[in-house]
């Protein structure tokens, strides 16, 4: 069973709700995938679609897409959970390489350094 909040534009709200009704229990839409499961080519291991989902900042990892595509309708997901500002956002590539972020922190450690 599935019960909808609609705001004024007619759109979903994001405080949809999924009510299980074998356990009486009420999720939250958002949290409704959190214990699916899948390997992390970024950490290399196996993790929960909850990390993928809140990595950054209470935004989802920007690999979300290209990792989730084949398990679940994660554009959808997306769509129903996050304003365009926030997909900007954490879909945009980081402001830094990883290279330059090491630079940064070396350069960084030495001025501490006497």
């Amino acid at each position: 069973m599935l019960i909808r909040s609609f705001n004024g534009g007619g759109t979903p709200a994001c405080r949809q709700v999924a009510v299980d009704v074998i356990f009486g229990y009420v999720w939250p839409m958002i949290e409704i995938n959190d214990s699916l499961m899948i390997h992390c080519p970024q950490l290399g291991g196996e993790i929960p679609f909850r990390y993928c989902r809140t990595v950054n900042d209470t935004l989802p990892c920007r690999r979300i897409i290209p990792c989730w595509e084949f398990r679940t309708d994660i554009v959808q997901f997306l769509n129903d959970h996050f304003s365009v500002d926030e997909m900007q956002r954490f879909l945009a590539p980081p402001a830094k390489t990883r290279i330059e972020t090491l630079i940064d922190l070396i350069e960084k450690a030495k001025k501490i350094k006497p």
